[in-house]
């Protein structure tokens, strides 16, 4: 095990960011992200709302390649919501 990894058995720390994509580009965005195996999760909340998760030390790697989609499908970084009801 290497310093600072989580004991074995202890997921590693996610970190997420949320953004907002054409309802119609979710279903290639959410594929081309999950095609980085271990890199990222996406999770689709409704629309084309997406909250993108990685384990922390993937989370540069998972900005890069949202860095990357954004060319092509115009990806808008949006705000965390802080419960469950959207307040």
């Amino acid at each position: 095990m290497s310093a600072g990894a989580p004991p074995q058995g202890v997921p590693e720390e996610m970190k997420s960011i949320f953004v907002s994509v054409r309802s119609a580009d979710v279903v290639i965005v959410k594929g081309l992200i999950e095609a980085h195996e271990g890199v990222g999760q996406v999770y689709a909340e409704r629309g084309g709302e997406l909250e993108l998760s990685a384990p922390a030390s993937q989370f540069a790697e998972l900005c890069a390649i949202v860095d990357s989609l954004d060319r092509e499908f115009g990806i808008l970084l949006r705000p965390a919501r802080t419960s469950k009801d959207g307040s």
